[in-house]
């Protein structure tokens, strides 16, 4: 399903995506995730019983915590919240791209994570997702040029130079990023419908 562009500053539910796609992919922790869960819930006297559920997530539970951020409601549009998360974590992916932190051929695998467990998939994004993976697998192998694929990936990539999520945010959760972290949780899960459990 697609949906168009919005650049409008992130919801709760857009910033629940983007920590859900980050964690399935092994960008953030789940001691990061309970960690925004924890700042959220003193921000309002009433917060939301989801949020409270994703903070008292057990330890090491990779399908709980997925579901919990997952049943995090939207009070907007649904399909532009899914929008704003996949491009907090292209920023994301960008920034640890930039820093050496993160290599062409784990983008590209994450690339197709990102097609297979985003809530939406916005078409502006949908040939680069369901693609890159794939190319970068018959370059591997010397069907494709390996430096066009790679440049392709950097270009996508350079679209997001600005953060669509709280600057703060986006520097705590990198600033204590683990530097070995870059497994994809969601291979744990494979064959599993992880939205619904």
């Amino acid at each position: 399903m697609f949906c168009q562009a919005d650049s409008s500053m992130p919801s709760l539910k857009s910033e629940a995506e983007f920590y859900r796609l980050s964690y399935l992919a092994g960008l953030l922790t789940q001691e990061q995730v309970i960690a925004w869960a924890d700042d959220v819930i003193p921000q309002t006297d009433f917060p939301q019983i989801e949020v409270i559920d994703v903070s008292l997530t057990p330890p090491g539970n990779s399908r709980e915590l997925d579901s919990r951020l997952s049943k995090i409601p939207c009070e907007t549009d649904f399909c532009q919240e899914a929008m704003k998360s996949l491009r907090q974590v292209f920023s994301l992916l960008r920034m640890r791209m930039l820093e050496g932190k993160i290599s062409y051929k784990k983008i590209a695998s994450i690339t197709w994570l990102l097609s297979q467990y985003s809530l939406f998939v916005p078409e502006e994004y949908y040939n680069f997702l369901v693609s890159t993976d794939d190319s970068y697998s018959l370059a591997e192998q010397g069907i494709l040029d390996i430096e066009e694929v790679e440049a392709d990936i950097n270009t996508f990539l350079s679209n997001f130079k600005k953060n669509n999520i709280n600057s703060l945010l986006i520097y705590w959760t990198v600033r204590s990023f683990p530097e070995n972290q870059f497994s994809l949780r969601a291979e744990t899960l494979a064959g599993t419908d992880l939205h619904n459990m």
